[in-house]
């Protein structure tokens, strides 16, 4: 057990040094790839449907 967890840990801090966090505010301006994905339904505890979600990875920002 302490051989997979040393090596998952290992992994972990690889894949984290890779990631470049994005933060995107409400009102920015956003190019969006499109793709042929299936549209995915996500709804909160009270049963009310969220907008459809967009993954960060495909949207980058836009400068006007």
């Amino acid at each position: 057990m302490s051989h997979r967890r040393l090596y998952q840990s290992r992994m972990k801090i690889a894949f984290d040094k890779r990631v470049c966090p994005r933060k995107f505010s409400e009102g920015d301006l956003v190019l969006k790839k499109v793709s042929q994905v299936h549209p995915l339904l996500l709804t909160n505890m009270d049963d009310e449907e969220l907008p459809l979600p967009v993954n960060s990875d495909i949207i980058k920002r836009y400068y006007a």
